[in-house]
């Protein structure tokens, strides 16, 4: 689905949140983000990206320009949120072509990099290979047996478990997919179906995200981005470890960019507005009054 939905703020000029939701998700499980930031005064902008068909995520992207567009108005600032990999990927490629500008509709937009004012990963990233303390580091080895396993197959083994679990809230609300990827068995099936069925596929889709890409994005900005990484000690599928490790890794490649945290204790992956909705508002809060994007 290529639906987008906004929300006024309380002043225009104030500012814009762009929420971009994660891979299986609905716009709908993107309500707790939305609402957050439309209590400070922002212009919200929220969003699952729509993956195909190609005119369908055309027309998606087009909305999501002409909203920018009239939202960005007044020397107002851009706050983004992105939720997992697949939030992150849709932000990458729209960084990349805005950064570029090359045609239209992009070139109807304000500088990127004097209103872009802070970016929140949630549940974010799935890095596939970052240097800790001078040694690479395996995705995920730190939390479990996928040391020899290709980042891509394991990316879309996220995203599969996320769409299982999003049908069954909907048709078959007994049935806990999470839960059943602790089984053996059920994993294997999952890294099969991954490595058999989608050998290019997932390695090369930007959709899940091209962190080269947006490492490069980020230190071509004029001012070094402010960022928060939320995420969860709870999290099976993008687990701490690979979150922290990511962290040491953007300290390292752009030192100058002001980095907070919060490891939340209780959420699963992308539940963390769900269950520990005040932690996540405070940080993201704590980080905006920081920067002064908002005043106390």
């Amino acid at each position: 689905q290529d639906e987008v939905r906004v929300r006024c703020g309380s002043k225009r000029g104030v500012g814009c949140a762009l929420v971009l939701g994660f891979g299986g998700g609905h716009v709908d499980e993107l309500e707790g983000q939305a609402s957050f930031y439309q209590s400070l005064g922002f212009d919200v902008i929220s969003l699952t990206p729509c993956l195909g068909p190609a005119a369908l995520a055309q027309r998606q992207r087009d909305r999501v320009v002409q909203e920018l567009r009239e939202a960005l108005v007044e020397g107002a600032g851009l706050v983004v949120h992105a939720c997992s990999n697949v939030g992150m990927g849709c932000w990458i490629n729209i960084m990349s072509a805005w950064s570029a500008c090359a045609e239209e509709p992009w070139r109807s937009l304000p500088d990127l990099s004097g209103c872009l004012k802070a970016l929140v990963f949630d549940c974010a990233p799935f890095a596939p290979v970052v240097e800790d303390q001078g040694k690479a580091a395996e995705p995920g080895g730190a939390a479990g047996p996928r040391s020899g396993a290709d980042q891509g197959h394991e990316m879309l083994v996220a995203v599969m478990l996320g769409c299982m679990a999003g049908l069954c809230r909907r048709h078959a609300p007994g049935i806990r997919p999470f839960v059943l990827a602790q089984d053996k068995g059920f994993a294997k099936v999952l890294r099969a179906a991954a490595v058999s069925g989608s050998t290019l596929l997932a390695p090369q889709w930007p959709e899940f995200g091209d962190y080269a890409k947006w490492e490069q994005l980020d230190c071509t900005l004029r001012f070094p981005l402010p960022r928060l990484f939320l995420y969860s000690a709870r999290d099976q599928l993008f687990p701490p470890e690979l979150i922290e490790a990511y962290i040491a890794h953007t300290a390292r490649y752009n030192s100058h960019a002001p980095i907070f945290t919060e490891r939340c204790e209780r959420s699963p992956h992308c539940k963390l507005w769900d269950a520990e909705r005040e932690r996540c508002a405070n940080a993201v809060t704590k980080m905006l009054r920081t920067i002064g994007v908002i005043t106390p």
